[in-house]
């Protein structure tokens, strides 16, 4: 049994509802954020542990509303959940007119969550040991197709994650960036190429998040990444340029070698003399600089006599006389 009190939003169907009911379950009380506060009435989640409170994601000031409201009914959270989402294809090459789609999309997935995680900053920082759990998506970590803002929100909300955790993690807070693929819910009823019995179950994935509240501090990941399908990522953008410098990095190790080994193959002596005066058996000292130090080898055989103070002391014994 968990004795957690969790503030959560996007509770009213999908990922979100499934989540909801598995930590009643376990136990936790829920302040949950939602539209409809009536629609879930005669539910599973129609219990004295829950308290339903009005809340839409695109509204700032209800942000504050909803902690105040959690911290009046139980003195105060401990996790947020933040499930609510929309989804619009909108495309790169958006018409005129769906730039409303993309301030939604934005709003909503991006700035919805990071309203309400300022308001229950200070809640879940003194409790010692808070959590956060953002529903984000696999659309967070690539992007498939032609859609591009709802992924690009994706995104955003990816590094949202990742402030989170840096800002709270010398406080106890652990954050958990869920990033799924196709889940069995109404917002992937329009897919084709997936059976619904082939995604991710709702469920499932609740038992997942559910389970993460239980592990201590030390064990909490920040990313989980489920993916109903075995799934290739691209190759990152930028890989011409990636090749380039690759290419130009090789050259430049590869060159005072080749340069090294051609002087001596053509004139082994002109090689070898420099180091004829040492201690050490002469081939030792050259191999070494062909393999390990190869530029610096090659400035024994530059034609001026270089001033370096590391060279021995005695006049002439690196370089021939003419």
């Amino acid at each position: 049994m968990m004795e957690r009190t969790v503030l959560m939003t996007g509770a009213s169907r999908g990922i979100g509802r499934a989540v909801a009911e598995q930590l009643l379950a376990k136990g936790c009380r829920l302040c949950l954020g939602l539209r409809n506060p009536a629609g879930i009435k005669g539910t599973l989640l129609d219990s004295e542990r829950v308290l339903p409170v009005a809340y839409d994601a695109g509204h700032p000031e209800q942000a504050v509303e909803l902690v105040d409201a959690a911290s009046r009914w139980a003195g105060g959270v401990d996790s947020l959940i933040h499930c609510a989402g929309i989804l619009h294809r909108t495309p790169l090459l958006f018409e005129e007119g769906q730039e409303g789609e993309l301030e939604e999309l934005w709003r909503i997935n991006v700035m919805g969550p990071w309203w309400l995680t300022r308001a229950a900053w200070p809640s879940l920082q003194s409790s010692g040991h808070g959590r956060i759990q953002v529903l984000v998506s696999m659309s967070g970590k690539r992007v498939k197709g032609r859609m591009a803002g709802y992924p690009v929100s994706k995104f955003a909300l990816m590094a949202l994650c990742q402030s989170m955790r840096n800002e709270g993690f010398e406080h106890g807070i652990r954050v958990t960036a869920i990033c799924p693929s196709w889940v069995n819910t109404a917002m992937a009823r329009s897919v084709r190429s997936v059976p619904a019995e082939s995604m991710t179950q709702p469920q499932d994935l609740a038992g997942l998040m559910a389970s993460l509240l239980e592990l201590p501090d030390t064990a909490v990941p920040f990313e989980i990444a489920v993916n109903c399908a075995l799934e290739t990522l691209p190759a990152t953008t930028g890989s011409d340029e990636s090749s380039a410098m690759c290419l130009f990095a090789a050259l430049g190790l590869l060159a005072p070698r080749l340069i090294l080994l051609l002087m001596w193959l053509f004139n082994s002596s002109f090689v070898l003399q420099p180091f004829s005066g040492m201690s050490v058996p002469t081939p030792v000292l050259p191999v070494a600089g062909l393999l390990l130090l190869p530029t610096t080898t090659l400035s024994f055989y530059w034609p001026h006599p270089p001033s370096v103070a590391c060279l021995p002391s005695t006049a002439g014994w690196w370089w021939p006389s003419a």
